[in-house]
């Protein structure tokens, strides 16, 4: 993903800033080449694999936590990127253009090389393979070789329950298919209408109002969103998540999902708040200038409020990345099927970033008429006196609504039943490699007896993987949690209860 589309698309498009290297006018076709094929796809193959990679380094059920840990520092890695990039580029683009672009170039070729570097100390898995086409029928249901079969969930709608079959052999264990996956993706998705909004509406928000300190502009107002989650990001998964831990508390994947959601809906709340000052003081600035439209010369008054104003409603959506988008990060990893992991990862991200897209275009052209001026009907609304008689705040109302659904729907008990069905299945279905006796090593320098070498042959068989969780040790978890079963005393007496 990185040597053949990420690294070659963004150096396509460095090299578009250098006259008359890729020909005698612009390039508009190499660029887009880059800028919507190859730079995009890489981005995609990139998150949807480094990140199933990297939390492969622990362990699925002994380390549930620092998976936890690890898609927030993940996710907070992402956006130290975005807060150079939004800081460094522009800066180094006033003075050379060509420099600043050739910089994401660099950084990703020595990213690649340092990540190339450690191979030897990574936990690498070998490939299970198909997660390809196998994959998409998944997602489309059409595989009948990883259909859930747990009866219990399947009545509350969770899986669908296989015909029974006419062998004797035992039923497979249950699966937690894509389709399953892309619905637990969904549930965040009004909140990641809410996110699309800060390269959208918030721009549109902050053009009109006022530089602060002669340089902050609606534009680097994003790298406030940045910043809160790098914040919040250190705070919840340092303080408070290690703060829950020690007390036995972990959060379910619902509650997360609704506190992302609630955090963007206060967000487009704060919005509308902003949306009130903005016309509030153009009226006002109007007054005072006798009636005329603000903004004119002679020392009147031209009504903008500073665009700072706009800082609650970045920091508040960054607060809500950490709960809601790196939990559905994780749980995609959690509950896919091993040899799924990485399709249920791309999975995530389509919901994460494509259909939030999608819908905010589909709700602009349903509203297009509330960004024009009810003047003239122009759609230029760049200056005051032509936002402030438009109808944006009616747009903020509706994004308003739809993320307050994020709120309730997650809220919602046969949910969050669900959703912990879909996590208690996974956990139950944790595979673990099992060492074959020739992997285990030992005397004979690596040569099998023949009873090694029919364990090696049965362990092939079985998918050379058991069950995680045996009936000791669901006995021993149930003996921690509830205190039932003997329990070895300090004097080396049996007694029953809790220790």
């Amino acid at each position: 993903g990185v040597a053949c589309l990420c690294i070659p698309g963004v150096a396509l498009i460095a090299c578009t800033t250098v006259p008359g290297l890729l020909g005698e006018t612009f390039n508009d076709s190499l660029l887009l080449l880059g800028l919507v094929g190859l730079w995009p796809a890489g981005t995609g193959v990139i998150k949807s694999v480094i990140n199933v990679f990297g939390a492969k380094q622990h362990h699925p059920v002994l380390q549930s936590s620092l998976i936890e840990s690890y898609y927030v520092n993940f996710y907070m890695c992402i956006n130290v990127g975005a807060l150079a990039g939004g800081i460094v580029v522009p800066v180094v683009a006033q003075h050379n253009v060509t420099v600043a672009y050739f910089i994401p170039v660099g950084l990703l070729v020595i990213g690649a090389i340092v990540f190339a570097s450690g191979s030897r100390r990574y936990v690498r898995s070998e490939p299970k393979g198909g997660g390809g086409i196998g994959g998409l029928g998944l997602l489309c249901g059409a595989s009948e070789k990883h259909r859930g079969v747990d009866d219990d969930s399947s009545k509350r709608g969770v899986y669908s329950s296989p015909a029974a079959s006419p062998s004797s052999s035992p039923p497979p264990p249950p699966v937690v298919d894509l389709t399953v996956i892309a619905k637990v993706s969904a549930l965040i998705v009004p909140f990641n209408v809410a996110y699309s909004q800060m390269a959208t509406t918030f721009i549109i928000q902050g053009s009109v109002m006022s530089k602060s300190m002669g340089w902050i502009d609606a534009a680097s107002m994003n790298n406030c969103d940045a910043i809160s989650v790098l914040f919040f990001g250190w705070a919840v998964g340092s303080k408070l998540y290690p703060a829950l831990a020690r007390r036995g508390i972990k959060l379910n994947t619902a509650d997360k999902f609704a506190l992302g959601s609630m955090l963007g809906t206060l967000a487009i709340g704060w919005a509308l708040v902003v949306e009130g000052m903005i016309k509030s003081s153009y009226a006002a600035a109007a007054v005072d200038n006798g009636g005329t439209t603000a903004g004119g010369g002679g020392g009147a008054k031209d009504g903008r409020v500073s665009v700072l104003w706009q800082t609650p409603s970045y920091a508040l959506i960054g607060a809500g990345e950490i709960f809601a988008v790196s939990s559905a990060y994780e749980v995609a990893f959690t509950a896919a099927p091993p040899s799924r992991k990485a399709a249920a990862s791309a999975v995530n991200l389509f919901f994460v970033g494509a259909v939030p897209n999608v819908i905010c275009v589909l709700l602009y052209r349903a509203c297009a008429s509330w960004f024009n001026n009810s003047k003239d009907g122009d759609a230029d609304i760049s200056r005051l006196e032509d936002y402030a008689e438009a109808r944006v705040g009616r747009y903020f109302a509706v994004l308003f609504v739809v993320a307050s659904m994020g709120v309730g729907l997650n809220l919602l008990p046969r949910v969050k039943m669900w959703l912990r069905d879909v996590e208690d299945i996974a956990a139950e279905t944790v595979r673990t490699p099992r060492m074959t006796p020739k992997e285990q090593g030992g005397g004979g320098g690596g040569r099998l007896t023949p009873r090694s070498r029919r364990a090696a042959r049965k362990a092939a068989e079985e998918g050379s993987s058991k069950p995680l969780l045996t009936k000791a040790t669901r006995r021993h978890r149930r003996y921690l949690k509830y205190g039932k079963g003997p329990a070895l005393g300090r004097m080396g007496s049996m007694r029953a209860g809790a220790a």
